[in-house]
């Protein structure tokens, strides 16, 4: 179960205003004028969390044939890892000494999976640090940036702690989903390089929730979204339109995903100009010009 009170280990993820104020006046009569910055930093920024404009979707998107899509991402199946996934496992062998064989898509998403059923039956670190490390190799290249690049990943004192009150937050049933969602993700993008593309891709596997990367977020709002609240956000459209395709809602993000994949750049809603003779290529210029 989440601590009831806040103090100063959990005061960057706290969220009851009135708990923080408290802990903000008993540093106040302490002395402890560092905590008592904190403590002002925290409330301001939850004060700017709630007066963000809300997300908007594109109603062109509702038209996107989802059952179509949905087993066109090359993120699963049984074909080979795609190109960007082979760039991650070879990057991690070469580059940090962290070595992995997948040859298969399957066969690293079976072996997360497997990996965290154990970790939840024993709860080892090394489980957890391999977990973290498929996960990002699963991402693709990307994942092998800013946290590797840093040295993060080498300096375990420095991320496991959040990543573990991660694993905490979201394995524990009493929770509710948002208290899952939101502690959850406060926890990931508090580890350094670890942005809101792939803390999300760690929710989908311990939490069986959908991934809410750059593509997706462009596509469905036109804008990189990364805060917490833009999450919770997405999340009650993907389920709308889980609702209206029959879909589970990690189906809609696969789907999404593949229909982005095959029209748009990875970083901007631009087309690439290819697949011109699609049958969905008309679909995917509106969704670009709305």
């Amino acid at each position: 179960m989440l601590t009831k009170f806040v103090n100063k280990d959990n005061l960057h993820t706290a969220t009851d205003k009135d708990k923080i104020r408290r802990l903000m006046a008993n540093a106040e009569r302490l002395g402890e004028l560092e905590l008592v910055e904190k403590c002002s930093q925290r409330l301001q920024h939850l004060k700017n969390s709630s007066q963000q404009k809300e997300l908007k979707m594109n109603s062109a998107v509702s038209k996107i044939d989802l059952t179509y899509w949905m087993d066109k991402n090359n993120y699963y199946g049984n074909g080979p890892l795609n190109k960007s996934m082979r760039t991650a496992q070879t990057n991690l062998k070469n580059n940090y000494n962290l070595t992995y064989n997948f040859e298969t898509c399957d066969q690293l998403i079976d072996k997360i999976n497997s990996d965290i059923a154990e970790y939840r039956l024993t709860k080892k670190e090394d489980l957890a640090i391999r977990i973290f490390d498929m996960i990002q190799l699963w991402g693709g290249s990307m994942g092998i940036k800013s946290f590797y690049y840093s040295d993060t990943r080498k300096n375990l004192p420095k991320w496991l702690p959040n990543y573990i009150s991660f694993i905490k937050v979201v394995s524990e049933e009493a929770n509710e989903q948002t208290i899952k969602v939101k502690v959850g993700l406060e926890e990931l993008l508090a580890i350094y390089g670890l942005g809101m593309s792939f803390a999300s891709k760690h929710l989908k596997f311990w939490n069986d929730l959908p991934i809410f990367d750059d593509r997706i977020s462009l596509l469905l709002y036109s804008s990189k979204a990364k805060k917490v609240s833009d999450y919770l956000k997405f999340l009650d459209d993907v389920s709308n339109l889980a609702s209206q395709s029959g879909l589970t809602i990690l189906e809609v993000e696969k789907s999404l995903f593949a229909f982005s994949q095959r029209y748009f750049k990875n970083d901007k809603l631009l087309l690439t100009g290819k697949n011109i003779n699609d049958a969905d290529y008309d679909l995917a210029r509106e969704i670009a010009e709305t």
